[in-house]
């Protein structure tokens, strides 16, 4: 399950968690941004964000497992997240996946991938539109970076929540306004010991050749997700 070659399959980014130990799953609902259904999708726009609750087996709910726990909620279990692109041919999204790296993807193709649930999106308020372009803007110009498989900072590579963080803390640094980005990194940590996440991240990091980066800086897609909500349309 494991090798490099099937967990890199869906792999949207590896979960994050402060630096307080994890205890049991809360089983608090999760804060939820305003989400679109189907019928919604001609009213995204440039810098809205995309979630997908990805069907990658161990991996996929190792992540969700162990996210869920760093904030306290029960969901939603999430693995990938994009930022949409409106232009003159339609809707895509600007992601980094395994694989291709940053690119520009028909959001059709996207929502095709196998999901265990529908994906969610934030809109972003109407004052923010600027700033959302300007993500945009600013992960299109990532278009060609590598995908960061290790998921570790500054190593010439992205995966997918670190592409969306940086796009947009270079929008709110440009934007004028003053405001920084809501969209942080927390020290990474990859499962209580002994618990069925864990084994999955050592084995993981294992076949890489590599250490489990507790504790190094990152950002999940439940992160995003909620971290994101100041920025959503009410």
């Amino acid at each position: 399950m494991l090798s490099r070659a099937r967990t890199s399959v869906g792999l949207g980014l590896v979960v994050t968690l402060v630096a307080t130990a994890c205890g049991g799953r809360s089983t608090a609902p999760a804060a939820s941004p305003p989400a679109a259904t189907s019928t919604d999708l001609g009213t995204l726009r440039s810098g809205d964000l995309v979630f997908l609750d990805l069907d990658c087996g161990d991996l996929c709910n190792a992540m969700a497992s162990v996210t869920e726990e760093q904030f306290g909620v029960s969901g939603p279990a999430l693995s990938h997240v994009a930022i949409v692109e409106r232009s003159a041919t339609g809707l895509s999204v600007l992601e980094a996946w395994p694989g291709t790296g940053v690119a520009r993807t028909p959001l059709a193709q996207v929502l095709a991938r196998k999901q265990r649930s529908p994906a969610r999106y934030l809109r972003l308020r109407g004052d923010l539109r600027s700033a959302g372009e300007a993500a945009t803007r600013a992960a299109a110009a990532r278009i060609g970076t590598p995908y960061d498989d290790d998921f570790l900072p500054d190593n010439g590579k992205l995966y997918c929540s670190e592409l969306v963080q940086e796009a947009y803390h270079d929008a709110f640094a440009t934007n004028g306004s003053g405001a920084p980005s809501p969209l942080h990194t927390s020290p990474m940590a990859f499962g209580a010991p002994g618990s069925a996440a864990r084994a999955v991240w050592v084995h993981y990091y294992a076949e890489r050749h590599i250490p489990v980066p507790d504790g190094v800086a990152g950002i999940s897609p439940l992160g995003v997700y909620l971290e994101a909500r100041p920025l959503a349309q009410e």
